[in-house]
């Protein structure tokens, strides 16, 4: 019996059977037989497949030198189809008493356990820090992760106080998902400008090490704070991508995980979701995280209005210093306003400023 059989992308074969040992009881048949059909195995198996749409096989049976007839079964799953099947295997007259002989293989086309895509910031960060890191105690500039606060408008802190009355896990403040950012405490800080921030995107299965997001896990990637002022960036699809594209019809633009990489024309907090297309894998691949983006320059138009203001009163303060200078010239004042005295206190000496 062969369970819970998947792989990442498709066609590949999801797998390959081979059923050996199993001996004609055909009297007066064997390897040694004329029956040319019998060694071919056209007699020996019987393969019946109860879901003929989820999967597609192809069948190759053979004697060997021992006399021993095998079947091998190359069963291949539909594009994107999930569900699960049974394979038939059976061999006719095999059995004296019984009047069918015959064993079944349940095929399942599902996401396995565990598989799953994980982003990770450029710099490792170790979940203590995520939990209990305090800003505070390192310089504005150094600071590595901000520390978020409670809205509590939506989802887990809703109408609470503080946020120790959420009931917030340990699980949900280390996750970046939508449904638990009330939780979430910290994020990873960058300082303004961001440009071509890249991501780190990983594959993830179980007891396996990660393995770097690539092609045909191509993805899609939205803002889910409704923020526009980003562009992400990748590189080249591939000639893979031609073969995928018929299936379905995007509204938004599709990169390779391989290169992608963000730049950020705002500042405070963004909240991204990558997602993997559908078709190149059982699982529904979803990724989301935060990045605040801190130190930028006076938001549109403040800082022309400062250069403005600046240049004005700089401007006013020249003129009039040439006015004042050509009506003491005009009116042949000869002590400026410049030149003062200052009475020395008793025991002091006296210091005296000229132009």
């Amino acid at each position: 019996m062969l369970q819970s059989v998947s792989t990442g992308h498709l066609p590949k074969p999801l797998a390959q059977v081979s059923l050996s040992n199993v001996r004609a009881h055909q009297e007066g048949r064997g390897p040694a037989a004329e029956d040319c059909s019998l060694r071919k195995g056209a007699q020996v198996f019987k393969v019946t497949v109860g879901n003929p749409q989820l999967v597609q096989i192809q069948s190759e049976s053979k004697w060997d030198e021992s006399g021993v007839s095998i079947l091998n079964l190359v069963i291949t799953s539909n594009f994107n189809q999930r569900g699960y099947t049974t394979i038939l295997v059976t061999i006719p007259e095999a059995s004296l008493i019984c009047p069918i002989t015959c064993f079944a293989i349940i095929v399942q086309c599902s996401c396995p356990a565990g598989k799953m895509i994980v982003y990770e910031t450029p710099i490792f960060i170790k979940k203590e820090d995520w939990l209990h890191y305090n800003e505070k105690n390192e310089a504005h500039e150094n600071a590595i992760l901000k520390n978020l606060p409670k809205t509590g408008l939506y989802k887990q802190c809703e109408m609470k106080k503080s946020r120790k009355e959420c009931g917030c896990t340990e699980a949900m403040k280390l996750s970046s998902f939508i449904q638990y950012s009330d939780c979430r405490e910290k994020v990873y800080r960058v300082t303004y400008p961001v440009n071509d921030f890249l991501l780190k995107l990983y594959l993830k299965k179980s007891n396996q090490d990660l393995q770097q997001l690539s092609a045909p896990y191509f993805v899609l990637i939205s803002e889910l704070n409704n923020r526009t002022n980003w562009v992400a960036t990748s590189t080249k699809i591939n000639p893979s991508f031609d073969k995928l594209r018929k299936y379905f019809v995007m509204s938004t633009a599709m990169h390779n995980p391989d290169g992608l990489s963000i730049s950020l024309f705002g500042s405070e907090l963004y909240h991204f979701r990558i997602t993997v297309i559908s078709g190149v894998s059982f699982c529904n691949l979803v990724e989301e995280f935060q990045i605040y983006v801190d130190d930028p320059p006076m938001a549109y138009p403040f800082h022309y209005l400062v250069s403005m203001i600046t240049a004005i009163g700089l401007g006013t303060f020249i003129m009039f210093y040439f006015t004042l200078q050509h009506y003491w010239s005009k009116f042949n004042i000869k002590t400026p306003c410049w030149k003062f005295k200052v009475h020395p206190s008793p025991g002091s000496k006296l210091f005296k400023f000229n132009k």
